[in-house]
């Protein structure tokens, strides 16, 4: 069933643009308003525990599917929901079962063409289950598609929570990039072959915890690491070098506490289109914090100017970075999941988009107060514009694609 959204912007004031070492000037904008139109399209009823999905047409039909793993907290299968214009989805299964007998399990899964011939392969973590006490060791596998044939990556002696596919060393090949939810490390394998890994990299990295991304942030044309506010400077592709590990603001990775400590998102985005991606960053699961990104100014002094969009938001479990509204400026699709902002009026921080405009200033438009859990944005149908998934908190059962009405 199809139901319209819309939102009317209108906001007004300023942010903040606040360096790590220098304090910026703002400037007042005028306040602006515009209208957008989403159509809701539901996707699944049934969704349990789909933290881990990913986006991709992978059926070549020209709509977007959703790679995700099943009871992704406790150990599940590994499927793919495959994309239609009306609400009946359905589920493609890949396996119930990795090779080794295990369940899969991540806070996170990727996508893309691992073997080159064209169509896009799906990565599958092995674990036991995040939420269970059994032990935390990680294999990955990944499947091609629509074969499902399992070909092996490699282990892990800890519970992985964020993963990316990224091409470190520009072969041409996709390497895998991971961070430990509990070892204080980030974790690099490199492809050799389709059916060869190898460990390239175990960077230690204290009290990393949740939240990763790759982007080349100092516009050396390879691809850098970042997570939990840290950046692993690629070491121009050699694999064996020196990753250098450092700081960009320690306020993300500083904390103490239970497993909420030091659980973040990240994205990486080029902001202003100077061939370097700004760093995203917001605290998913505590509030406090801000929706902030920021810019390296020099890569030798380590020096970054950090840029408010959101004083603070509670919560922020998505942290997605897109034209929305086809102005040529990228804008922040974030929110809160709502069952974690504990003892918090969520009532002001549902689903928003951050408008970006010109003059440098960030414009709040609700979307609707139904809240956001690793929400991803994607051009569903290939009509130019970028739609919004969802699951509204980390127990929601409900799977929701919001279709952007500007095309």
């Amino acid at each position: 069933m199809k139901q319209k959204y819309f939102f009317l912007c209108l906001f007004f004031g300023l942010i903040t643009a606040e360096s790590c070492r220098n304090k910026k000037e703002n400037k007042q904008i005028e306040p602006v308003s515009r209208e957008i139109t989403f159509d809701s399209l539901m996707i699944s009823n049934e969704a349990n525990q789909w933290f881990a999905r990913a986006l991709s047409d992978l059926n070549g039909d020209g709509l977007l599917d959703v790679a995700f793993i099943n009871e992704a907290g406790l150990g599940g299968a590994l499927g793919v929901m495959i994309g239609s214009l009306q609400d009946n989805w359905e589920i493609d299964w890949i396996a119930e079962l990795a090779p080794n007998g295990g369940t899969f399990s991540c806070g996170d899964i990727e996508v893309g063409d691992i073997d080159g011939d064209g169509k896009t392969d799906i990565l599958a973590p092995q674990n036991n289950g995040e939420w269970t006490d059994k032990p935390k060791e990680q294999t990955f596998y990944w499947y091609s598609y629509p074969e499902k044939k399992p070909h092996y990556i490699g282990k892990t002696d800890q519970y992985i929570k964020d993963v990316d596919l990224a091409d470190l060393n520009n072969d041409g090949r996709p390497d895998l990039v991971g961070i430990s939810f509990d070892g204080s490390y980030m974790i690099i394998f490199e492809q050799i072959t389709p059916d060869k890994w190898r460990t390239a990299r175990l960077l230690e990295a204290p009290n990393i915890h949740e939240g990763m991304d790759v982007g080349d942030i100092d516009g050396d044309g390879f691809i850098d690491i970042t997570a939990n506010g840290y950046w692993a400077r690629n070491p121009n592709g050699n694999m064996d070098g020196a990753w250098k590990l450092q700081s960009i603001d320690s306020v993300w990775h500083n904390q103490s506490g239970d497993w909420s400590r030091n659980a973040t998102k990240h994205f990486c985005a080029d902001l202003d289109k100077d061939g370097r991606s700004e760093v995203f960053i917001s605290h998913s699961e505590r509030a406090g914090y801000p929706v902030a990104y920021y810019k390296l100014i020099d890569a030798g002094e380590n020096l970054w100017e950090k840029y408010v969009v959101l004083n603070e938001l509670p919560a922020a479990h998505t942290l997605q970075v897109g034209d929305m509204n086809n102005d040529g400026y990228l804008d922040v699709v974030t929110g809160v999941n709502r069952n974690r902002a504990v003892n918090i009026d969520v009532s002001a921080w549902p689903l928003i988009i951050m408008f970006a405009h010109e003059s440098g200033q960030w414009i709040k438009n609700v979307v609707d107060m139904n809240s956001i859990y690793n929400g991803h944005i994607g051009d569903f149908e290939g009509d130019g514009d970028l739609d919004i998934f969802r699951l509204t908190s980390h127990n929601a059962s409900k799977y929701e694609l919001l279709i952007n009405q500007l095309n």
